[in-house]
């Protein structure tokens, strides 16, 4: 349970550190941190799964990283709330660039992550 509560409290805080950094560099109407966290998150958890599925993290590893960390790191949540701000008249591209770039990207990257761990 330490792990899961480690590994959280400590990607939540590099997710929001990597928020406002992006913030501060892109200033766009386009969720760019949202979308850069969960294409990083996707890439370590297909990379990471790999490594489990071989059992070279053993027990505790799994928990504190995929568990805790990227689920406190990647951010469904906040993909969901800003989707749902582009579903009105006339913002239909932008929601569906997003929906679809992160899903396809997203599955792209885990697969990416996963092939790189040989």
């Amino acid at each position: 349970m330490l792990a899961v509560v480690v590994g959280g409290g400590l990607g939540s805080f590099f997710r929001w550190g990597i928020g406002q950094i992006s913030f501060l560099q892109t200033q766009q109407n386009f969720p760019w941190p949202t979308f850069v966290v969960n294409m990083i998150g996707c890439f370590s958890i297909g990379y990471l799964y790999k490594m489990q599925e071989q059992g070279s993290l053993g027990n505790l590893l799994p928990l504190l990283l995929i568990t805790g960390f990227l689920g406190g790191f990647t951010t469904f949540s906040a993909f969901g709330l800003e989707l749902f701000k582009y579903l009105k008249p006339g913002m239909w591209m932008q929601a569906t660039l997003y929906a679809g770039g992160s899903v396809v990207l997203g599955v792209a990257f885990v697969f990416v992550g996963y092939s790189c761990n040989k």
